[in-house]
C-alpha cells in the first residue's frame, strides 16, 4: 500500500512561540508510515538532505540548472530508489544529480545538536533566498528543515545539492558538521 499524501502548503502559525495551533495539529496530522506501512502513527521528521544508502530513503527531486547555480526541481512525491535509477547518475555521484529523503536520524546525524539540525540552521543564515515563493515540495509537512526554519528554509532549499563539488566558501562552511550555525553568516 502506497503512503498517505498530504499536503504540504500549510506554515507553522506558531512556530516562533512553541505555542501549538489548529493548523500546527493539521500539518502533523497521523499519515502512514513508509517505512513500516503502520497506519495511525505520527511520521518521523524527514531529511531533505538525505543520503541513498539510509534507511528508507526515496528521490525528492532532480538537480538540474547550471554547475554555478544549481537549482532541484522537485517530485510531485517521493519516488523509491532502485540500482537502476541510481546508475542513471554515473559517472557523478547520486548526491549530486538527486535529492533524497529519509527519516532523520537525529543524534546519530553530525549535523545534528542540541534538539536541531545544525544544517538548516547554518542553510537560512549562510544561503540567499532562490525562490520568492514557497516551492513545492513532496515532504514539506514531515520536513525537519521546515519544522525547525519554517519558510526561510523553503526558500533556499531549492539550491541545495546534498554533494557538489564546486560549492563556494559560505556552503562549505554550512555543510561542515564541526562549523557551529553562530560561526557563519
Amino acid at each position: 500500500m502506497a503512503p498517505a499524501t498530504v499536503s504540504g502548503r500549510t506554515e507553522p502559525a506558531a512556530a516562533s512561540t512553541g505555542a501549538t495551533t489548529t493548523r500546527d495539529r493539521r500539518t502533523r496530522r497521523r499519515v502512514m508510515s513508509s517505512a513500516g506501512g503502520t497506519a495511525g502513527r505520527l511520521s518521523r521528521r524527514l531529511c531533505p538532505s538525505a543520503q541513498p544508502d539510509w534507511p528508507s530513503a526515496r528521490i525528492i527531486g532532480v538537480v538540474g540548472g547550471t554547475p554555478e547555480q544549481a537549482q532541484v526541481a522537485f517530485l510531485d512525491e517521493p519516488a523509491p530508489l532502485s540500482k537502476e535509477l541510481l546508475a542513471l547518475a554515473e559517472p557523478l555521484q547520486p548526491t549530486e544529480v538527486f535529492r533524497f529523503t529519509a527519516p532523520c536520524a537525529s543524534a546519530a546525524c553530525a549535523h545534528f545538536g542540541e534538539g536541531r539540525c545544525r544544517l538548516a540552521s547554518k542553510i537560512v543564515r549562510v544561503l540567499p533566498e532562490a525562490k520568492s515563493e514557497l516551492p513545492p515540495c513532496p515532504i514539506r509537512p514531515q520536513c525537519r528543515w521546515w519544522s525547525q526554519e519554517g519558510p526561510t528554509a523553503c526558500l533556499r532549499c531549492p539550491q541545495v545539492v546534498t554533494h557538489d563539488r564546486l560549492q563556494n566558501e559560505a556552503w562549505q562552511k554550512a555543510a561542515d558538521p564541526e562549523v557551529m550555525p553562530e560561526a557563519v553568516g
